[in-house]
């Protein structure tokens, strides 16, 4: 292979002396572990698919009966008041690369990163803040 790449591909090297721009590595707020983005009806963490189902809160009773857990979400999250994301996948949570964190995913729907959920992200990571 022609690049040397690095294993996990959110990493990567930068010459300062080349750069623009001053690059800092962190944890960003969209692809940690307490972070699923809603895109195309489906939930993605930072492996991808995380084999979440965002249902009514009638039918996550009948996933839960079937093995699915029930996954706690921020409130600012966006999702519609009677819906339930439960984890219905054969992999583990933690395997897709995600954490319920201070006991609440924060997921990104169409309206995007709000304040609260920032403030959310802020105070699970110790960032004191990003500046929303």
């Amino acid at each position: 292979m022609p690049w040397d790449l690095p294993e996990d591909p959110r990493q990567f090297l930068v010459n300062p002396a080349e750069s623009l721009i001053n690059v800092t590595s962190g944890v960003d707020w969209v692809t940690n572990a307490g972070t699923a983005v809603l895109f195309d009806g489906q939930l993605i963490g930072p492996s991808g698919q995380a084999g979440l189902a965002i249902l009514p809160a009638a039918e996550a009773v009948g996933a839960v009966a079937q093995g699915g857990s029930v996954v706690n979400v921020h409130a600012a999250s966006g999702l519609a008041a009677d819906s339930v994301v439960v984890h219905t996948g054969q992999t583990p949570l933690a395997q897709s690369g995600l954490t319920q964190t201070a006991g609440a995913l924060n997921v990104i729907t169409g309206g995007g990163l709000n304040t609260a959920l920032a403030e959310n992200f802020d105070a699970l990571q110790g960032l004191g803040g990003m500046g929303f």
